[in-house]
C-alpha cells in the first residue's frame, strides 16, 4: 500500500475502545500522583526501584502503565539509579559520587525533558543527560506528559520498522526522537483528531513485530510444568542470581553468574549469553514450546507478560507470563538425532527459526491416527535417511544445515498455517 492508502486505511481504523480508556485512566492517574511541579521534590524511596515503595515514580513508570505502553525488559539501570535488594546497595552510573547524586541529577533530567518538549525542542531531547542512550526510559516519559506529541513505542529498532512499513524515508543511525515524531506527523496527515495512542495500536495490529521463537525446558524433565500451566508462566532456575533486572548492565551479571561456578548448572559461562540473557529479554508475542527433554512437547505458548522475579516461589524463580494454548503432548522420540531437536536435551533456553517452530507445531499429537494417503513430497530421499512410517516422516540429509522435510496430515498442516496466521496480541 501507498503512504496515502495507508492513512485512510488508518482514518477508517478504530481501536478497541475498552483499551484506549483504560490507557487514558493511567496516564491520567500517572500526571496526578506526579505533577511537574513535584519532580523535582522526589526522594531516593518516591522514584527508584527496589527501595520499597510500590507506588515510586519508575514503579508506576514501568509496571503500572504498562498498558500505556511497555518499556519491560531491559535491566533496570535503565531508570538511572535502582536499590539493588540482592547486594543490598544503590546502583547508579559511575560518573556519580552517590545515590542521592544520581537522583538530583536523574530528576534535573525529567525536568528538562518536559521543558524542552513543552517548548517544541525536539531535536535536542535525545541529548538530555543522563537519559543520554535510555532510549525506553526517556521515551515513555515523554510520551506520559506530551501524549499528543510523541507515541507510546520506545524502541529505535520498533520506529525505523514501522517507518519503514509506512513508507516514510529515515536515515542511517536516525534517533529515537526523530522517529517518533516522524510517526506523530503520519498521524497528523491521515487523522490529527485520533490519539497517537491508538496509531500505535493500528500499527501493532497491522505490521506485527517479527516474533521470536524458543524452546524453554520447564525443569528437568519438565517438573515445573504442573505449576507453568495453571499459573499461565514459564520459570528457570539459576536463582543464586537473584533478580536480573538488577544489574547495572549484562558484563555484570556476568560477573556474578561467574561467582557461581561450582555449583551445578553454571560450568558453562556460556549459558549467560545464551540462555539467561535471551530469557530476561523474551518480549511480549514471542512463542516459546515448552519440552521434556527429548520426549516430548508438553505446550505452546505466547508471551503475555515480560520477565520477573518471583520471590513467592521456592526456587525456578525466573519468570515470564505465558498464554498456554496448545497443550496437547506431541512425541520427539522419533526426531532424535535431527536438528530440528539438537541440544533440546542439554538446554535450557534455545533459539529457534520459525520454520524449526512450525515444523515442530505440526508434530502429530500423542494418539492422532496420521493420513497415510499423504504424499512424500519435496527433495528425493537418499536410500540411508531414516524413515518413520507412524509420523509419515523422513529426515533428508539436508537435516543437517537445519533442513527436515516433514509430510504430515492436511489437518497439520491447516493447524500450523492458522497458528502461524495469528496476529501478535495487543
Amino acid at each position: 500500500m501507498t503512504t496515502a492508502a495507508l492513512e485512510a486505511d488508518f482514518a477508517a481504523y478504530n481501536a478497541e475502545e475498552g483499551r484506549l480508556a483504560k490507557a487514558h485512566h493511567l496516564r491520567t492517574q500517572f500526571i496526578e500522583r506526579f505533577a511537574v511541579e513535584v519532580i523535582p521534590t522526589l526522594t531516593l524511596k518516591q522514584y527508584a526501584l527496589g527501595a520499597g515503595d510500590p507506588e515510586s515514580f519508575c514503579q508506576w513508570l514501568e509496571f503500572k502503565t504498562m498498558a500505556v505502553g511497555s518499556i519491560s525488559g531491559a535491566v533496570a539501570s535503565k531508570h538511572v539509579v535502582f536499590y539493588n535488594k540482592k547486594r543490598t546497595e544503590w546502583v547508579y552510573p559511575p560518573q556519580f559520587g552517590s545515590e542521592t547524586q544520581a537522583l538530583q541529577a536523574t530528576l534535573a533530567g525529567i525536568s528538562k525533558l518536559i521543558s524542552l518538549a513543552s517548548q517544541g525542542l525536539w531535536d535536542s531531547l535525545d541529548e538530555v543527560e543522563p537519559f543520554a542512550g535510555r532510549n525506553l526510559t526517556r521515551g515513555k516519559i515523554l510520551y506520559m506528559y506530551y501524549p499528543d506529541a510523541f507515541m507510546p513505542i520506545f524502541a529505535p529498532s520498533q520506529l525505523s520498522a514501522f517507518c519503514e512499513c509506512l513508507g516514510i524515508p529515515t536515515s542511517a543511525n536516525e534517533n529515537a526522537t526523530s522517529l517518533n515524531r516522524k510517526l506523530v506527523a503520519f498521524r497528523d496527515s491521515a487523522a490529527p483528531s485520533k490519539p497517537t495512542f491508538e496509531l500505535a495500536a493500528y500499527l501493532y495490529k497491522k505490521f506485527p513485530p517479527s516474533d521470536g521463537f524458543w524452546k524453554v525446558a520447564p525443569g528437568e524433565k519438565a517438573a515445573q510444568w504442573s505449576d507453568c500451566l495453571p499459573d499461565s508462566m514459564m520459570c528457570i532456575g539459576w536463582d543464586e542470581l537473584g533478580d536480573l533486572r538488577e544489574f547495572a548492565d549484562d558484563a555484570a551479571l556476568k560477573a556474578a553468574y561467574a561467582t557461581f561456578s561450582h555449583l551445578p548448572g553454571y560450568k558453562k559461562n556460556s549459558k549467560v549469553n545464551t540462555e539467561i540473557i535471551p530469557f530476561r529479554d523474551l518480549k511480549l508475542g514471542d512463542r516459546i514450546l515448552a519440552n521434556r527433554g527429548l520426549t516430548s512437547i508438553v505446550g505452546f505458548g505466547q508471551v503475555t507478560r515480560p520477565y520477573f522475579f518471583d520471590e513467592a516461589r521456592s526456587n525456578y524463580r525466573h519468570c515470564v507470563g505465558v498464554d498456554w494454548y496448545d497443550t496437547t503432548p506431541r512425541s520427539l522420540i522419533p526426531l532424535r538425532g535431527s536438528e530440528d531437536v539438537k541440544d533440546f536435551e542439554f538446554t535450557t533456553v534455545k533459539d529457534l527459526i520459525r520454520m524449526q517452530f512450525e515444523r515442530l507445531f505440526a508434530l502429530p499429537t500423542e494418539g492422532q491416527v496420521q493420513d497415510s494417503s499423504v504424499a512424500e513430497q519435496n527433495e528425493p530421499m537418499a536410500s540411508d535417511a531414516p524413515y518413520y512410517p507412524s509420523l509419515n516422516l523422513r529426515i533428508s540429509r539436508r537435516s543437517f544445515s537445519r533442513t527436515v522435510n516433514i509430510c504430515f496430515s492436511q489437518r497439520s498442516r491447516s493447524s500450523s498455517k492458522e497458528f502461524l496466521e495469528r496476529g501478535k496480541p495487543l
